[in-house]
């Protein structure tokens, strides 16, 4: 979709920018006029120069000149009113239109006063085209201040530093380095109070890190050897050696800092429904102005009632400025969203969200700790320790949780890692190696039967059990006998209940998905209440569990933390990665991408997000009927809104207005 129009402030900065001097000065000159006007009614003091009970002229002289300074310091809205983003067709030529002629009426009625007349001096035309300028120069100023506050980079909440401290490995001494040229394997040395300025790994020391840039928590998350660190994080205690993992470009910062800024770019759906009513209101105006010009001719009313009426026509077009304003909310809530460590590729995501019925979860790393350990291990044939090596060996060179629990186990249990020839991953099954000549394989027990491995009754006894306690069962085999059963935990994240139950109070159903064998996801399911489950999925499977679960009516959100997990992100609706390891391939099948890894925030982000559509829309339809309102009454009553009786339309457009900008953004999340 193309930019929305208001966005290309830099190509139509003359036309778009309001100095807030210039606002300032006629807000000011604003409230010096009403003083001026209400204080001989008031019975307020004023300078006998212009006190109109001595000099009527004097008295329309001061506010002549600042009403016409009010207009003049605020000439650029005349001149681009038709550059707008329906062109000529927009909110902007009603408020020029309904000025003039108000200023043109105040003329008419100030020159018999200069002349001798003894006449009233107390229409309300100029004061009310004064107001009405300055309201709507105030509410372009602020809604470019909010485009222009959305759109600020991330980098604006953190500094990153020049120059960092390396090590140089061939001297042994330590130098300083552009933050900008750091590479991957440059050692760099981070102590206290410091900005990291590049993602790695520590392999020496330890610190404290803030990492709320990325994920919008204020507690500080404890880094040891081993652990990763993110550029633009702060180091608030501590020393610690860190190898750098990817230059400044591929970080994770600039990739959510991307991520950040091209949403702001796009249009939704409701964006481009506002402009379009927008300019079908302006038309529909423009046309009511005409009717009532030819009518009130017609009949032989006089000019003043013609304009008069006229300007009460097209004071509405303060109305359609804010139904213009609906871009300024997402872009407000996308920025509200990314200071709390979610960050959405496009703000139509908040509009999908209100509808979302279904959400579909991972298990590891998303409802447990994504960490598992082995407990057991029940062997046939082979000593444990020697199967549980071999079961190390096979998976060691793979960087997945399974691998990590069974080396970190072989350590803890003194068994002795083997050279293995070669081995492959397959996705959702196992792992195959090749050690002294024999296939090892370790994985599901489905897969085993299909390569023609025999399972010994026993052992599936173990396995059933294992997965009745929660459990995963994993199993073993040398060449063509499976020699054991090893128990994998994971357990369940201290937040993960909370966050199905409010996923269950807002009445959204819960189906895992998960590679595990059906009696396993069946106890995970049971403990945790989710509705529903799907278990053995590969990763195409999960795909297409969800192709056919939309062809149910299902609105559906997946919230998964890998790359087996991304073809079912991309074939949900709205696809949420939890995790911080961002690569081109997470960006292309994610919409939301929660760095904190946290599902808990997953209910919070839908349950704002339906609050947000939920104001917008109710917003839109109070403006309307003001609107409505608004014209019904000049087509019933013409002859009232012809006698300077702004206050009813002042009044109706005041509070369409002030109803479509109240977000109220201290909702029940405390991170919104």
């Amino acid at each position: 979709m193309s930019l929305h129009p208001i966005i290309h402030t830099k190509a139509n900065n003359n036309a778009t920018k309001y100095p807030r001097l210039i606002l300032s000065t006629s807000i000011i000159a604003s409230l010096f006029l009403l003083y001026i006007y209400f204080a001989p009614l008031a019975g307020a003091p004023l300078p006998a120069i212009i006190n109109p009970h001595y000099d009527q002229c004097a008295f329309l002289t001061a506010r002549f000149f600042i009403i016409i300074l009010i207009l003049l310091i605020n000439y650029q809205y005349y001149i681009n009113s038709s550059k707008g983003p329906n062109n000529f067709w927009n909110y902007d030529i009603l408020i020029c239109a309904s000025t003039i002629i108000l200023f043109f009426l105040s003329i008419t009625t100030a020159v018999p006063i200069f002349m001798g007349s003894n006449l009233p001096t107390n229409a309300f035309w100029g004061e009310t085209a004064a107001l009405i300028i300055t309201f709507a120069v105030a509410l372009k100023t602020y809604t470019l201040h909010l485009l222009q506050k959305s759109a600020d980079s991330l980098d604006q909440f953190v500094s990153l530093p020049a120059f960092t401290t390396v090590l140089d490995l061939d001297t042994d001494e330590e130098k300083q380095l552009p933050c900008s040229a750091l590479q991957k394997d440059d050692i760099v040395i981070i102590k206290d109070k410091q900005i990291i300025p590049a993602d790695g790994n520590i392999f020496w020391g330890n610190g404290s890190i803030d990492e709320s840039c990325l994920t919008g928590k204020k507690e500080k998350a404890d880094k040891a050897s081993g652990d990763k660190v993110f550029m633009g994080t702060i180091n608030t205690k501590g020393t610690f050696h860190y190898r750098v993992s990817a230059s400044q470009d591929n970080s994770v910062f600039t990739q959510l800092l991307n991520i950040k800024n091209t949403s702001t770019t796009v249009n939704t759906a409701t964006d481009l429904f506002a402009l379009k009513i927008s300019k079908y209101f302006t038309i529909f105006t423009l046309l009511m102005a005409v009717c009532t010009l030819i009518l009130s001719i017609y009949l032989q009313k006089s000019p003043a009632f013609i304009f008069s009426l006229l300007a009460a026509i097209f004071v509405t077009g303060l109305l359609h400025s804010f139904i213009s304003c609906t871009r300024i909310q997402f872009l407000t809530t996308l920025n509200k969203f990314a200071r709390a460590g979610i960050f959405f590729k496009t703000p139509a995501t908040i509009e999908q969200a209100r509808h979302i019925d279904t959400v579909i979860l991972g298990k590891t790393g998303i409802l447990t700790e994504g960490h598992p350990v082995v407990t057991a291990l029940q062997a046939e044939g082979i000593t444990p320790k020697v199967l549980l090596a071999l079961a190390a060996s096979a998976e060691k060179d793979f960087d997945v949780p399974l691998a990590r629990a069974l080396v970190t186990s072989s350590i803890k249990n003194q068994a002795h890692l083997q050279r293995i020839s070669s081995a492959q991953l397959l996705t959702g099954k196992g792992v195959e190696a090749l050690i002294n000549g024999d296939i090892i394989r370790v994985g599901k027990a489905s897969w085993l039967e299909d390569e023609g491995v025999k399972i010994s009754n026993e052992l599936q006894m173990k396995a059933f059990q294992i997965a009745q306690e929660g459990g995963t069962p994993i199993f073993i085999a040398l060449r063509k006998y499976c020699h054991g059963v090893l128990t994998l935990l994971d357990p369940l994240k201290y937040r993960c209940k909370a966050a199905l139950a409010l996923l269950q109070h807002m009445k959204i159903n819960t189906i895992l998905f998960t590679s595990d064998n059906k009696n396993t996801a069946k106890t995970i399911a049971k403990d945790l209440s989710i509705d529903q489950y799907r278990a053995e999925l590969l990763p195409t499977d999960k795909a297409r569990e969800i192709d056919l679960l939309h062809t149910h009516g299902l609105t559906i959100a997946a919230v998964g933390n890998a790359d087996n997990d991304l073809p079912m992100l991309h074939a949900a609706d709205i696809g949420v990665y939890l995790n911080n390891d961002i690569q081109a391939n997470v960006v292309t099948a994610a919409d939301v991408i929660i760095p904190a890894n946290s599902l808990y925030e997953v209910g919070e982000m839908i349950s704002y997000c339906q609050y947000i559509m939920k104001k917008i829309h109710r917003s839109f339809l109070f403006s309307g009927l003001c609107l409505f309102f608004i014209l019904v009454g000049i087509l019933i009553s013409p002859l009232y809104f012809a006698q300077a009786a702004f206050l009813p339309i002042a009044a109706a457009v005041l509070a369409g207005g002030l109803s479509f900008l109240q977000i109220n953004f201290s909702h029940h999340s405390r991170k919104f």
